[in-house]
């Protein structure tokens, strides 16, 4: 009688325990899906400055190859774009 109660009782403990680890793996799946949700969030927000960036960038070029200005700026781009690039090989 003595081993049957001891064992109903460590049964007992062992399923708690059990439960207890399923339970603090949902809480872990639902904080990692979480955060998953929120990063594809941001990844889409984004996406959107981009898309949008993207879109003005052609609305100005646009405006100035109408006002033939298109290859001045594409030329001091490139100025720029290699000071920084030579201020980068300095540091």
């Amino acid at each position: 009688m003595e081993k049957k109660k001891n064992s109903s009782a460590i049964e007992k403990v062992e399923q708690k325990v059990r439960d207890k680890v399923y339970d603090n793996n949902q809480e872990d799946s639902h904080y990692w899906q979480k955060r998953i949700d929120e990063l594809e969030d941001h990844i889409d927000k984004l996406y959107e400055i981009i898309l949008f960036r993207g879109q003005e960038y052609a609305k100005a070029m646009t405006y100035l190859q109408e006002k033939g200005l298109g290859e001045e700026y594409k030329a001091r781009l490139k100025e720029i774009e290699a000071r920084l690039t030579n201020s980068d090989k300095d540091k």
